[in-house]
């Protein structure tokens, strides 16, 4: 159906105008297939998303890897070539890399596996275009349009080619995601219509001239070189401390080989001693858990039919502290119905009923409350002549339109406006207050109402001001019922500590009777008129302290969302209309109705493919769940790499031997952070609850990588005394090993010293036992694929007590009165 571009006729002098000569067949069939065998189709993927290459790539060739590749390669160049050590160097490069390169091979399968089901998943989200062929309109992909396609553009559409203008009725592009400007641009008969642009209010139709890698979107998109997406706080944080532990290597590397050259280490010693630095640093478990976490949240969050756009959108799920949404299609479920006419001044309801036909089938593009109309006045007795027309938009928040009569000797035109009934009413019209009255009563039972009002006189195409001497000819009372389960998820977010704010066009009554309906919390009311008057502080108290917003304008809405994010809160914004595009982008995670507007669709970074917000608290808390495996993984790769660092200076200190040999060290990264990253990665445990990075990662890290150091170091220290060097090394690895799987139990919540912690957490308890069985016991079955010696009953002993000393010293640091008062004061 055509009811936005051949449904009316139109004034034939109107030269913006669709019908202004006759109306465009479009392409036939066989120009189309045609221009499909010559290649003439928009069928281009720009690389707005990894690749397959792009996954392997980013798992192979990171900064760590290349410096693991490079003392590996150096390290079997002089091993191979000094007698007698080639086997000894042949396995500790195999036991080097081995952590690295199973994390690298998970890491890719698993990102590959996710990618192939979200882009099943994406299919149901496809672009769609709709075209004029042999003078019908067809729906198509827009990879199908070809050249010299007939697009049509309403309300919410993005245009997905260049062209130009062939038909326009008012039609206003906002080119804002192209030239940074926000205001709408008005298009006529011959202007270019650049892809990437949205349709803002009025139609049009757009001959596709540019189409594919042509058009000037794709162009762009190749000249950036594909979506850049912006980090989210994790994720930056994350990056910082990767680039401080790629100083950190070079440094301790340096004074390694430094060292080894002043104590006359062999060459080929000192290079393995090396490539044992170099795997403590590599952050395998830390980026396994990072990619696998957001890989595998990506699909388990498609279960509840919500598409992830972009993934670092599921570590935003879990920083949302304020939702905003729109109210219609969100609370509502977007389905208008006229529940009543009532006609005001000297006009009775059937007059009043053929001038809203008239109204609603003369607009270029019906949106839902035109619609609405439509259907309850049906046809009009006879169809007047289009003169002009002022498109409804979500800033004016009304629409107009000037007609005339068919028959040539009548040329009085009237122009009839439709919008917010505080607005378009005449406010010196004797009835005024009264019919405010009406409209007040009707909106305190959630009705929504718009007023039709008359004026003699045409209006000017691209005049935004309304008509003198305003006569009302009807108020529409239009209702819009909740959805069902919207109570539920209310509650739901309550639950997860999520803040709603209810961000409306409509009237403070009719939000605020629909958001108590809905089970929004906070119902303290603001409207458009009154945040105008405010800025600066007074403004972002405002936007803080009130749960309801209404009669807002996009722009407005866009405010509220940046001066809340100005105050500190992670703001995600629902919406799925045209209006709701700038405070969509605004925000720090954007989230779309599939039945939505595309363009809407196309700058959020969720989209909930049901429509229903139901799903969105379960998302948001599997994005929590992810976040903190991200946390307690952190907290795992940090922790251990502070002790191994600082257990190797302090050794070094004192002037004993390295302690350990690339092997051993391999295999206790291997059993104490892959292995725990990698079953926490796949949701099989569950950490401890962390809120902050910086006090309960980072911090605790140090913490308790100092204590683990000092641990480490006795234990070195106390069996070299007693047994040598070989001995001191098999200790080393063993009270590694018992004191790292603290760490592990203190991040999961469990304690050996609280038995109800075990109570509560079995099987992160078992996990942990288990861990330390295999890792303690394999060494000492086959001491020589480890180069070491079995521990002697004094390494036993001191692998036994020193790290249970540690885990009492680890606690009383980490959660005792001294530390929490030392954050405090930092804090302050």
């Amino acid at each position: 159906m055509d009811k936005a571009l051949s449904a009316i006729s139109i004034d034939s002098a109107d030269t913006n105008s669709i019908s202004a000569r006759a109306v465009l067949p479009g392409l036939t069939d066989a120009e189309v297939q045609q221009r499909i065998a010559s290649g003439q189709t928009n069928a281009y993927a720009p690389r707005t998303a990894r690749s397959t290459w792009d996954i392997i790539r980013d798992n192979v060739f990171t900064v760590f890897n290349m410096v693991l590749l490079i003392a590996v390669a150096a390290t079997l160049a002089v091993g191979l070539a000094t007698t007698g050590a080639r086997l000894l160097v042949i396995g500790d490069t195999l036991f080097s890399g081995a952590s690295v390169w199973v994390n690298m091979i998970v890491g890719i399968v698993q990102e590959l596996l996710a990618k192939r089901k979200l882009d099943r998943l994406a299919a149901l989200s496809v672009r769609k275009a709709r075209v004029r062929r042999n003078a019908q309109i067809i729906e198509i992909p827009i990879e199908q349009i070809v050249l010299d396609d007939l697009v049509l553009l309403e309300p919410g559409d993005r245009a997905p080619v260049d062209g130009p203008v062939v038909e326009s009725r008012a039609l206003e592009m906002d080119e804002s995601l192209l030239t940074g400007e926000s205001d709408s641009v008005s298009k006529a008969v011959g202007d270019e219509v650049m892809s990437g642009t949205f349709c803002l209010a009025g139609a049009g139709v757009v001959r596709a001239a540019k189409i594919g890698a042509d058009s000037y979107a794709n162009r762009l998109t190749a000249t950036a070189k594909g979506l850049k997406s912006a980090l989210t706080p994790l994720q930056q944080k994350l990056n910082f401390v990767v680039q401080v532990l790629v100083v950190l290597m070079v440094v301790v590397v340096v004074l390694q080989l430094l060292a080894a050259w002043r104590t006359d280490v062999p060459m080929v010693d000192a290079l393995r001693y090396t490539l044992t630095i170099v795997t403590s640093f590599v952050p395998a478990g830390l980026i396994l858990a990072n990619t696998v976490s957001l890989s595998v949240g990506a699909v388990q969050i498609a279960r509840f039919e919500t598409l992830v756009q972009r993934i670092n959108a599921i570590e935003s799920m879990g920083n949302v502290t304020v939702l905003c949404t729109d109210k219609t299609g969100t609370l509502t479920q977007n389905k208008l119905t006229v529940q009543q006419v009532v006609p005001l001044g000297d006009y009775a309801l059937p007059g009043a009923q053929e001038r809203l036909a008239h109204y609603a089938m003369s607009v270029a593009a019906q949106n839902k409350t035109a619609g609405a109309i439509a259907e309850f006045a049906g046809q009009p007795r006879h169809r007047p002549v289009v003169v002009a027309e002022i498109p409804f938009s979500s800033a004016r928040k009304w629409g107009a339109v000037t007609l005339r009569d068919a028959d040539p000797d009548r040329d009085d035109p009237r122009t009839l406006v439709l919008g917010s009934p505080e607005l378009v009413l005449d406010p010196q019209h004797p009835r005024a207050d009264a019919i405010q009255t009406q409209v007040r009563a009707f909106t305190a039972q959630s009705l929504r109402v718009v007023a039709l009002v008359e004026a003699m006189g045409a209006i000017q195409a691209g005049d935004s001001r309304l008509p003198d001497r305003r006569e009302p000819v009807a108020l529409v009372v239009l209702r819009d019922e909740i959805r069902p389960d919207i109570a539920d998820t209310m509650s739901q977010f309550e639950q997860l500590g999520v803040r709603i704010k209810v961000i409306s066009g409509d009237s403070a009554d009719t939000v605020r009777a629909i958001a108590e309906r809905s089970g929004v919390k906070n119902l303290t009311a603001i409207t458009e008129q009154e945040l105008s008057k405010l800025s600066g502080a007074a403004f972002d108290t405002a936007a803080r302290t009130h749960g309801l917003f209404a009669r807002i304008t996009p722009e407005t809405k866009q405010r509220i969302v940046a001066s809340l994010i100005k105050q500190g809160e992670y703001v995600a914004m629902v919406g799925d209309g045209v209006n709701d595009v700038p405070a969509i982008k605004q925000a720090r995670m954007g989230v779309a109705m599939n039945d939505g507007a595309q363009i809407t669709k196309d700058v959020s970074e969720l989209v909930l493919l049901n429509n229903s917000m139901s799903t969105l608290p379960r998302a948001l808390q599997e994005g929590q769940r992810i976040t903190q495996k991200i946390y307690a993984s952190s907290r795992l790769y940090l922790a251990k790499n502070v002790i191994t660092i600082l257990a190797f200076l302090f050794i070094g200190y004192v002037t004993l031997p390295f302690p350990a040999e690339p092997r051993q060290i391999s295999w206790i990264a291997t059993m104490t952070v892959s292995l725990p990253c990698t079953l926490l990665a796949f949701g099989l445990l569950k950490p401890g609850y962390t809120f902050r990075f910086t006090r309960e990662v980072l911090a605790y890290s140090v913490l308790v990588g100092f204590v683990g150091a000092v641990v480490f170091t006795a234990a070195y220290v106390c069996e070299y005394a007693l047994a040598g060097e070989a001995a001191a090394r098999a200790a080393f690895t063993m009270t590694n090993l018992h004191f790292s799987m603290h760490v592990f139990w203190d991040v999961h919540d469990v304690s050996i010293f609280n038995l109800e912690t075990i109570r509560k957490r079995p099987r992160e308890f078992l996990v942990g036992l288990g861990l330390l069985g295999v890792g303690v016991a394999v060494p000492q079955i086959v001491p020589q694929v480890f180069n070491a010696v079995p521990l002697t009953p004094s390494g036993w002993l001191i692998a036994l007590i020193l790290p249970l000393a540690g885990a009492l010293l680890m606690r009383a640091a980490v959660y005792g009165p001294f530390t929490r008062a030392m954050l405090r004061t930092l804090r302050k």
